[in-house]
């Protein structure tokens, strides 16, 4: 049995601009591992954030990373994999708003373009969008 314990970790990374507009891409990833301790855990994370970012044109992992220690010695159904508190004096709809805001209908209609990926083999789905079509559309 390792004495190892399983940590998520969350990685911010920024994608350079194919497109996106005025506005930058960044891209919130949570993997889980196994460390020795949280300061071993950071970086193992930071690691394999900077592989992750290898495999990628135009992706750079920005020094974000969060760890979160997983007392669970099996992973399964159910099983907590990350999580963060965070004190606001927010109401619950504008906390919401700010740090969850909701995705729009489509991205053509404000004014940007859809970013396709595969959803099931036999329909292509956008990134930034609720849009759904049939057919391969991503690269």
């Amino acid at each position: 049995m390792s004495s190892k314990t399983w940590y998520s970790a969350q990685c911010i990374f920024l994608h350079a601009d194919k497109g996106h507009g005025p506005r930058q891409m960044y891209e919130e990833r949570i993997v889980v591992l196994r460390a020795d301790s949280m300061e071993s855990a950071i970086k193992v994370a930071a690691k394999e954030a900077e592989e992750y970012c290898r495999d990628l044109d135009g992706c750079r992992y920005i020094g974000h990373v969060d760890v979160f220690a997983m007392y669970d010695d099996e992973l399964g159904e159910g099983s907590e994999i990350f999580s963060r508190m965070q004190k606001s004096d927010l109401k619950p709809k504008e906390y919401l708003n700010l740090h969850f805001p909701d995705v729009p209908d489509d991205c053509e209609i404000v004014g940007e373009i859809h970013r396709w990926h595969n959803l099931d083999d036999k329909r292509s789905a956008c990134y930034h969008c609720k849009v759904v079509q049939q057919g391969q559309r991503w690269k």
